[in-house]
């Protein structure tokens, strides 16, 4: 699977939202069935500043985020998040509930929310935080939340709670626009990434720069501006790093390059993604990327542009009081999607009578898959998938194409080992092409000894993606059940 996971935290979310992402989904009722309460971690997102309200500035909500994961991506059911912000009181205000969230008390300092059942085992959550008009800089505090599920149990290290600490500054704030988790370009043209720069804070900022990175190497940046340092790899432009001394940003004020950031698209590319941020010059974190500067006028900031919202997390610099809204990452969707899914299906049969297992890739992009390249686990084809036979399940035939692989495919393994110990893997490979809409199929002959109750079994795909590509259907679970023989009288 080489499919881009978009590492960003939607800027929309200035109100509280809650977005649910499905990486492996396993049958309603697989766990409970397995006679065993579940387990999930929580991430908690970094710290957050936000600015003091001067002049009708500040007033932005910045995101608060916890990422929630069942270990294996195993479902949780009746998903609750209680927010609980007393430690900001006086100073920071939570944003309006959104949909499935509640007040649970006057004070708008506590909430409730209702994910309900995460199919993936996995969900994003935000709430959005703000400075209230009397907050002073200095002030901090934390917001603790609580995540509960009925069919699982928050695994907590050393009895500390979840919480994110929010501080009050007086200063500049330099915000990048999202141009969304996908940007539509077009094959055998160039492309202009509409990237524009605001300063959200309370302060005037100076001296801002702004980076752009082509992240696959699919595309070629163009431009040749002596204020640009330009990053190269085998004689293809992927990276600008760009400053402008002297520029200032009012507070609330918007600015765009009067030369955009243009990428060449090649004809028949299957996409790309583009990393791109700012910040305030010396800011350590974006750093300056080695290369050449160009030799051609200097590109300038003008005013104008879609302003820009509050952001992703990111490493804190020096100057910009919130650099945690300074960096995006998203897909470039050319229309031409590689794209594969795991198809498999539960199967119900009688102890020691064999059964099979079906594991197939459905071509689901918009391309063929043709070429022969490394799929994964050492393997040579077009597309694979890889099996994870249910334990106490016995495979007495595999099709052709497959071996016994234990270690599994690349990055999940891991995963796996949560999901169902001492289970053994198969990898299959096919050299064949497989066009858009269509499948291949393997047929694994098997048998239980001994009663099996929906012991779960999981496929994963195995063969490049494009970055566009949905990485949910790369894998697909299903149960085992062996009953035993119905005697007759």
């Amino acid at each position: 699977m080489t499919h881009s996971t978009i590492r960003r935290v939607g800027a929309a979310a200035v109100a509280l939202t809650a977005a649910v992402g499905a990486a492996m989904a396993v049958p309603a009722g697989a766990e409970a069935a397995a006679g065993a309460k579940g387990r999930f971690f929580v991430e908690t997102g970094f710290p957050r500043t936000v600015p003091v309200r001067t002049g009708g500035n500040g007033a932005q909500f910045r995101a608060l985020s916890l990422q929630i994961v069942s270990p294996g991506h195993r479902e949780l059911d009746g998903v609750r998040v209680a927010v609980d912000a007393t430690g900001v009181k006086g100073f920071g205000e939570l944003a309006q509930p959104a949909h499935g969230c509640v007040w649970t008390r006057s004070d708008h300092l506590h909430e409730t929310c209702t994910l309900g059942n995460l199919p993936g085992g996995f969900a994003n959550f935000l709430v959005g935080v703000r400075a209230t008009t009397a907050a002073k800089a200095g002030q901090s505090g934390q917001v603790v939340f609580k995540v509960t599920s009925s069919n699982a149990t928050e695994e907590v290290f050393g009895n500390v709670p979840d919480r994110v600490a929010v501080t009050v500054a007086d200063g500049p704030d330099i915000a990048v626009r999202d141009l969304g988790a996908t940007y539509r370009v077009k094959p055998g043209r160039n492309d202009a990434l509409p990237i524009s720069i605001t300063n959200v804070g309370s302060g005037v900022a100076t001296d801002p720069v702004v980076f752009v990175r082509d992240e696959y190497g699919a595309m070629t940046l163009l431009g040749n501006h002596s204020n640009c340092v330009y990053a190269s790899e085998s004689g293809k432009r992927l990276g600008a790093y760009c400053d402008f001394p002297g520029v200032t940003l009012q507070p609330g004020q918007t600015m765009s390059l009067s030369d955009p950031f243009t990428l060449a698209v090649p004809k028949g590319s299957h996409g790309d993604e583009v990393q791109y941020g700012a910040d305030l010059a010396g800011a350590d974190w974006i750093g300056v990327p080695d290369g050449k500067p160009g030799t051609g006028a200097p590109v300038t900031l003008v005013p104008g542009g879609t302003p820009a919202g509050a952001a992703s997390p990111r490493v804190a610099a020096a100057g910009d009081i919130d650099p945690y809204n300074g960096l995006y990452y998203t897909n470039l969707d050319t229309g031409l999607t590689a794209d594969i899914a795991a198809v498999t299906s539960s199967v119900r049969t009688v102890v020691g009578r064999s059964a099979a297992i079906t594991v197939a890739v459905k071509n689901t992009g918009t391309v063929p898959y043709s070429s022969k390249v490394q799929v994964g686990g050492g393997l040579t084809g077009t597309v694979g998938a890889y099996l994870y036979v249910p334990a106490g399940v016995t495979v007495l035939s595999m099709p052709k194409g497959c071996h016994p692989e234990q270690s599994g495919p690349d990055a999940v393994g891991a995963e796996r080992a949560e999901a169902a110990p001492q289970a053994l893997g198969y990898a299959c490979v096919t050299a064949a092409a497989l066009a858009p809409r269509h499948t291949v199929a393997w047929r694994f002959v098997v048998k239980a000894a001994k009663p099996v109750t929906a012991a779960p079994f999981e496929v994963v795909t195995l063969g490049p993606e494009s970055p566009a590509a949905n990485p949910a259907d790369d894998h697909r679970w299903a149960t085992f059940t062996a009953s035993k023989p119905t005697r007759r009288a």
